[in-house]
């Protein structure tokens, strides 16, 4: 498990004809493969992005942690 995970000022954009992925921290409810962050903080001059810019409704952005989750910043994830 990694001990902190932070954005700050960060721009994360995966946005593609359907939307991208972007997890930060780990993967859905800590599932999965990825290791899990134990504290995750965005920052509010963070900017996440995973638009759908052909089709469909947007991406997918999961942010977790262990036991604490701060964001600040903004999330993205709008169709076409």
């Amino acid at each position: 498990m990694g001990n902190r995970v932070e954005l700050l000022g960060a721009r994360v954009d995966a946005s593609g004809n359907g939307g991208g992925t972007i997890r930060i921290g780990g993967d859905y409810k800590g599932s999965g493969i990825l290791p899990n962050s134990a504290q995750t903080v965005i920052d509010q001059n963070s900017f996440i992005q995973a638009d759908g810019l052909q089709f469909g409704d947007g991406g997918t952005v999961i942010v977790w942690s262990e036991e604490y989750t701060q964001i600040g910043g903004q999330i993205s994830v709008r169709g076409a």
